[in-house]
């Protein structure tokens, strides 16, 4: 990331911006609770590396996994449930392309991970997908 600033300021001050950029702010009642969840996640992703240029891959999953694996998870799960013992499957977009979204919206050539919007730009016909498994097996 060329902004190095803004990795230093979210590293100086995760406890203050993590509710914010990964929108719990609001759904945490107390300081204390939005302190534990932001303490517990960047433990978790991170253990206890400073956020930098190296651990950029690491804030993209949080990014993503909150955003994003978390809603299809427990839709998947409501799902399951209601289908009984019929499969559900989950299907991961895996195709970059020759030019990824990141680049285009980071200006630069890096591959910054796994996007979700990618799929609306790709035809279908082009996709690759990977990790199909039944949902149990995730679960």
């Amino acid at each position: 990331m060329e902004n190095t600033t803004a990795l230093e300021e979210l590293d100086r001050d995760w406890l203050r911006i993590a509710p914010q950029l990964l929108d719990y702010e609001r759904r945490a009642w107390t300081h204390e609770d939005r302190d534990y969840i932001s303490s517990t996640v960047r433990s978790q992703y991170l253990g206890r590396e400073s956020i930098n240029n190296s651990t950029v891959p690491q804030l993209i999953q949080i990014e993503g996994d909150r955003h994003f694996r978390a809603g299809i998870d427990k839709y998947a799960k409501i799902l399951a449930s209601a289908r009984g013992s019929k499969p559900v499957y989950m299907y991961q977009f895996a195709y970059r392309g020759e030019f990824g979204a990141s680049q285009a919206w980071s200006n630069s050539s890096v591959n910054r991970g796994k996007l979700l919007s990618p799929m609306r730009i790709y035809k279908q016909s082009k996709a690759h997908f990977i990790n199909i498994a039944p949902l149990s097996s995730f679960f």
